[in-house]
């Protein structure tokens, strides 16, 4: 062992120095990795946070761009809702007018008639010829059967009556079963011809009066309306014209289909809520024979507020159950009667246009903007419209199968909330569980909830 006694100065100089030497200069060393390796850590930390943040403004500026797809979204469908609602408001203006209009040709029909001179000396005729089917009668038929059946032939009347003072029908064209029967005294006091002759007992030489649609069972129970006037020469009263209003020509007015797309319609309903056209969508259920003869009528929220007096336009369920577009009117053709003019078209046809090559305005947007689904939906939760038309489609999202969804959560906030909302990514059952996050917003209309549109990002 070496003895540090037995070294020289020389050496132990020598190694006091490298030690007195080295030993600040593995301290500066350590130091000067100590700060090199802060340095590095700050400067990845800071580059992580840019990251981070060049993140979340990329992702906020996305939510935003969403957010903007979907403020042009809820725009489009609201000028598409303005649009379907002038639409129906032109047609049912127009189809108001022409029924109107018919209306007036038959009323002058009633005039031009009861005012011909020799009118009230065939009544007087007949009521001194007696009983219909007599020598005396026949003859008198034969004389004016020509003239009375080109009259009726020209003019697409049903059938045409002439009355004496007390309600007898004395004469008819067709010569169904009413022929000589007493309108006050017998089962047609209730029917069309009834209502029209107590309204003609008490109106005014210039008046016509007008009996409602309605079953006649001498026309072997078919729905007849009826016009009468009052006969009146020199001062005094002969009796009364009538005529049997023909129902065909005013289902010519409404089922007339221009402007009225795939579901769209336009029919009459009476004041007992049964039909007075044919409806174009169910003409087996709701024809005016069918709703007469089976009591099925229409009552909803239009007809209500149109029988009631007043027009409006709304999104409401329609007869079929079905969400529509509707826009009313009431109809008042005289002597109290009103009918409703309802004009209609399905929400889905409505809000989701097809273009001239079938091409659905949605889906090319939802494929131009990468989306994976868009969604249409009823202020109830129906899903009306999707592009994917996945297994959500024409179901209910707020009480259906699919309504503890996120979609489901998201609509029924948006529903209560009225803004925009979106769901965070949750596995969605109809999209075969992959994760799937919604962005919704309401489609208002004087504060209440018309549509809501969703989006499924992708």
């Amino acid at each position: 062992m070496v003895n540090l006694k037995d070294i020289k100065m020389k050496p132990k100089l020598i190694g006091l120095f490298l030690i007195v030497g080295l030993i600040p200069l593995a301290l500066v060393g350590f130091m000067a990795s100590n700060l090199a390796t802060s340095a590095l850590m700050e400067k990845s930390y800071n580059q992580l946070e840019s990251v981070r943040e060049i993140k979340k403004a990329q992702i906020e500026k996305y939510f935003a761009e969403r957010k903007g797809d979907m403020g042009v979204l809820v725009e489009t469908v609201d000028t598409l809702r303005q649009e379907a609602f002038s639409k129906l408001e032109a047609i049912q203006s127009i189809k108001k007018a022409q029924l109107m209009d018919y209306i007036g040709i038959l009323t002058t029909g009633i005039h031009s008639q009861k005012d011909i001179p020799y009118t009230w000396t065939v009544i007087e005729e007949f009521k001194r010829a007696g009983k219909p089917g007599t020598a005396s009668w026949n003859s008198l038929a034969r004389k004016y059967d020509p003239y009375y059946k080109e009259m009726i032939e020209e003019n697409g009347w049903y059938d045409y009556f002439l009355i004496s003072p007390e309600g007898r029908i004395v004469y008819t064209v067709t010569r169904e079963s009413d022929l000589g029967m007493s309108i006050p005294n017998s089962e047609l006091r209730d029917s069309g011809i009834g209502q029209a002759f107590k309204e003609a007992q008490r109106m005014g030489e210039e008046d016509v009066a007008i009996g409602d649609i309605a079953p006649y069972s001498p026309s072997n129970g078919a729905p007849a309306g009826f016009m009468m006037g009052r006969i009146v020469a020199d001062g005094k009263f002969h009796g009364y014209n009538a005529l049997q209003i023909p129902i065909e020509k005013i289902n010519n007015i409404m089922l007339r289909r221009d402007g009225m797309g795939k579901t769209g319609e336009t029919y009459l309903v009476g004041q007992d809520g049964l039909m007075r056209s044919d409806s174009y969508l169910d003409p087996k259920g709701h024809s005016v024979e069918a709703s007469m003869r089976n009591r099925e009528g229409v009552d909803t929220e239009a007809t209500r507020s149109a029988l009631a007096g007043n027009a409006g336009q709304d999104v409401i369920i329609d007869y079929n159950g079905n969400p529509v577009l509707s826009a009313w009117h009431p109809v008042e053709l005289g002597n109290g009667v009103r009918w409703a003019m309802i004009s209609e078209i399905d929400v889905a046809e409505a809000f989701s246009p097809v273009d001239e090559n079938g091409n659905e305005y949605y889906k090319k947007y939802a494929d131009m903007y990468g989306y994976y689904d868009l969604f249409l939906i009823n202020p109830d939760g129906y899903i009306f419209y999707t592009v994917a038309r996945e297994a959500d489609y024409q179901t209910n999202i707020v009480n259906g199968k699919f309504s503890s969804s996120n979609l489901g959560k998201l609509v029924r906030e948006v529903l209560q909330s009225k803004r925009y909302g979106m769901a965070d990514f949750e596995p969605y059952e109809p999209s075969n569980g992959e994760p799937a996050a919604f962005i919704a917003q309401p489609v208002l209309h004087e504060g209440g909830v018309e549509a809501i549109v969703a989006l499924q990002p992708p």
